[in-house]
């Protein structure tokens, strides 16, 4: 079994080694379901994951098991509560939101700002007037308690009056292409494309995206949460109609809720994985839990799950006759035998002499 990740979803790949074609059962968590395979043939197949995650087993007998059951965890318990604030709702950010299947959004229109807690918070296209004194100051409270908060720039932004939790917007300029100024989980693989006008914010210098080297996404800790700044106007862009833009939105909400990435929890085996000051090598296949977090390991590898594989070695000989090669060294042994003779003659006669036999 091959396996490809997304945040709800798993891409299957079941291969048959053998020269026969197979019927596979799979045990999808509870339910049963039959695919025909054929000789060396690869069948892929889409599993929905909810909840924590899923179990995927073939329940044919074969001569190597281990690689015969998957095992999906999920970062997700509970689902992420969103509340949108606003006055005119933007039907691109509203689908966005609600195209993630473990987030519970609720869309308040001000004055009315429910007390209640949320994961996270979202501003956009607030209307001043409504506003009542303090509903900033407040939901930067909320990011200071552990929250997230996310301030949507807006036509006419800077006559309202965001009590510092954001800078201020000095000036409403022509656009240009975005830059990508730090890659994250949220801004990898995405084309953020241009914008005909953005607002240049007062002293904004966490640049995540940018154009002309001003910030028009940024975010910022804040106590035990975060504030994040969006600044790209649905009306002056066209990202809002890229397909890109609800898988931008729907990393940016795991990102800011601390929903940690499939990849980073469901592992190959020989993986090693950093707890602390502490490496574990993941050699097992199954589920461990390592601290608040739940890890899958699977044994993910065509060559391992080949045991009819053949290493391709081959060994060539070589032909041709050996001949007999004649050499000529001088190696003049009479010169060093006769200085080796005279030595030893010189050596006798001094120990003779000595003795007084001469």
């Amino acid at each position: 079994v091959i396996m490809v990740l997304s945040d709800n979803s798993a891409n299957l790949y079941i291969k048959n080694y053998n020269e026969n074609e197979e019927k596979i059962k799979l045990k999808i968590n509870s339910d049963m379901h039959e695919i025909n395979v054929g000789p060396g043939s690869v069948e892929p197949i889409v599993v929905d994951i909810s909840g924590n995650g899923s179990e995927i087993t073939i329940e044919n007998e074969d001569d190597f098991t281990t690689d015969n059951k998957v095992f999906i965890t999920r970062p997700h318990g509970e689902r992420i509560k969103i509340l949108l604030i606003t006055n005119k709702e933007s039907k691109f950010v509203k689908a966005a939101l609600r195209s993630m299947p473990d987030v519970e959004i609720e869309i308040t229109e001000p004055p009315i700002v429910p007390e209640k807690d949320y994961d996270v918070y979202i501003t956009s296209n607030v209307d001043q007037e409504k506003l009542l004194p303090g509903t900033f100051k407040e939901l930067k409270e909320k990011a200071e308690e552990g929250r997230a908060v996310i301030i949507m720039s807006q036509i006419g932004m800077d006559k309202i009056g965001y009590e510092d939790i954001i800078p201020k917007a000095v000036n409403y300029t022509r656009g240009g292409a975005i830059t990508i100024n730090q890659v994250t989980r949220f801004t990898r693989d995405i084309d953020f494309g241009s914008v005909g006008h953005y607002y240049i914010l007062e002293q904004d210098e966490a640049q995540i995206l940018s154009v002309e080297n001003n910030s028009i996404l940024s975010t910022h800790k804040t106590g035990d949460g975060s504030i994040t700044y969006y600044g790209i106007i649905d009306s002056e862009s066209d990202f809002a109609l890229n397909p890109d833009y609800p898988v931008f939105w729907s990393n940016l909400v795991y990102y800011l809720a601390g929903r940690a990435e499939m990849a980073e929890i469901n592992l190959k085996t020989g993986s090693i994985l950093e707890a602390g000051e502490e490496n574990f090598i993941m050699d097992k296949t199954g589920y461990f839990q390592l601290g608040n977090k739940r890890i899958a390991v699977n044994l993910i590898n065509e060559k391992e799950s080949n045991i009819n594989y053949k290493p391709d070695i081959s060994i060539n000989n070589a032909k041709g006759e050996l001949q007999k090669i004649k050499s000529n060294v001088d190696y003049k042994l009479s010169v060093y035998i006769g200085i080796t003779v005279l030595i030893l003659v010189l050596v006798e006669f001094y120990y003779i002499k000595k003795r007084g036999e001469i």
